[in-house]
């Protein structure tokens, strides 16, 4: 089997020498097994085409996924555990840290075990896997770890755009945005030269971890849902409202939002495996008289306006009509100058069990993703168990740490702040618990 890269999916693979990844980490309680990982990885490839996949280059420099009869089984690096913050430093290191992308597989598995607990830390390739994708196999092989004997369901099949666009009149729907993206892509891509320029080190990346308490958790998702926002967009405009407070004159105003296509694209399912979304872009204007909730509010106008004109269909349409401006993409991405503070991205109250009956999830940590273009900052948040939960990645010569801290501090802050005034005072005595560096 074999299918072609889509369009977005080579602006993520690039040459296929630099890493350009997404890891997931967790914490389990109790005795998983390690040694049944290996079934159970070959049960998700056998399921998966992509997760048995190696990447081949034809004679006109275009990449195809393909997948033979016979594949590496995934690699798995088992260590041992030796502290309660060890996983961020391997996280950092599988960012870092490529695929060989002409061999496959694009997926690989850390196990760190003590005598209590166990990190498990799964690192796949972004042109074959997003976030949601990412939460996918976590299931898979947290029910396989379990219940080794487990079905998994029906093959997947590889999808490309004639069974994501089957009807003929869809091929035009794209194609005004088509042209207008081809011709910014070459514009943007004259103007841009990587002469006396340098790639971003993976050596200078950072992450700083921190969840809100269960109380104040509450509190946040209570607070949005009767004042008429989403907690996407609360904590969206407080982040980039720090950015624009910390760093004044040289922020940006501007934070880009994934937003996840399979919500816009009824053919893409849940458990397909995906590596690309949407997207819509959240602009501040840098009053610092604004009251802080009168921007969540009108924020929450704009964005929901944005988020009706997505069109999933369209977008894929023209993506996959611009493949001649994928270099220049690529080298607008890597070495022009940045648009945006950094991404935000929700993935919401995920659905992952605590309780297996052979161990216990104890901790699902946001995931983080970085690659080689210009400004790697991310901000990732997810929900689970009643608590929210944030990764901040981000590069020493795009963001010093200590000013990185200092925009997680003072969105927290914004976001206690209008939560305490919005609450009752009963219910406002939540907020406090566990203000520390990792827990707000």
């Amino acid at each position: 089997m074999r299918r072609q890269l889509f369009f977005l999916e080579r602006v993520l693979y690039g040459d296929g020498t630099l890493p350009f990844n997404g890891v997931f980490a967790l914490k389990l309680k109790g005795r998983p097994d390690g040694g049944l990982l290996g079934d159970a990885l070959k049960k998700m490839q056998a399921r998966h085409p992509l997760l048995r996949s190696h990447i081949e280059v034809d004679e006109k420099q275009m990449p195809w996924f393909v997948a033979g009869d016979e594949w590496p089984a995934i690699p798995v690096r088992f260590g041992k555990r030796l502290s309660d913050t060890q996983w961020t430093g391997e996280v950092l290191d599988e960012l870092a840290t490529a695929f060989d992308t002409a061999a496959g597989p694009l997926f690989r598995v850390v196990w760190l075990e003590d005598e209590e607990s166990v990190d498990l830390i799964i690192c796949f390739h972004h042109c074959m896997c997003d976030g949601g994708s990412g939460l996918c196999l976590l299931s898979e092989l947290l029910g396989l770890l379990d219940e080794p004997g487990g079905d998994l369901g029906a093959p997947e099949l590889f999808m490309d755009m004639e069974a994501l666009l089957p009807e003929p009149s869809m091929r035009g729907k794209g194609k005004r945005f088509a042209l207008l993206l081809r011709l910014g892509l070459a514009v943007g891509g004259r103007f841009i030269s990587s002469k006396g320029k340098s790639l971003i080190s993976r050596d200078e990346d950072y992450l700083l971890h921190w969840q809100l308490s269960p109380g104040v958790s509450r509190l946040v998702v209570s607070f949005c849902r009767e004042q008429g926002v989403t907690v996407n967009t609360l904590i969206c405009v407080a982040v980039a409202r720090a950015f624009c407070e910390i760093r004044g004159e040289r922020a940006f105003g501007k934070v880009t939002c994934p937003v996840d296509i399979r919500k816009y694209h009824p053919g893409i399912r849940k458990d397909n495996l995906w590596a690309f979304g949407l997207a819509v872009t959240l602009t501040l204007r840098k009053r610092d008289a604004v009251d802080f909730f009168r921007q969540v509010k009108e924020a929450q106008v704009l964005l929901s306006r944005e988020l009706k004109k997505l069109d999933a269909r369209g977008s894929l349409v023209a993506f996959e009509q611009s493949h001649p401006g994928v270099a220049d993409m690529i080298r607008i991405l890597t070495y022009g100058r940045p648009g945006n503070d950094g991404m935000f991205s929700n993935l919401g109250r995920i659905d992952l069990p605590d309780a297996y009956r052979h161990f216990e999830v104890e901790q699902v940590y946001s995931p983080v993703v970085v690659g080689p273009f210009g400004n790697p900052t991310t901000v990732t948040t997810l929900s689970w168990k009643g608590r929210l939960d944030f990764s901040f990645v981000s590069n020493r010569r795009v963001l010093s740490e200590e000013e990185a801290r200092r925009i997680r501090d003072r969105a927290m802050s914004l976001i206690v702040d209008v939560v305490e005034a919005g609450v009752s005072m009963a219910g406002s005595g939540a907020v406090g618990e566990g203000k520390n560096n990792n827990e707000l």
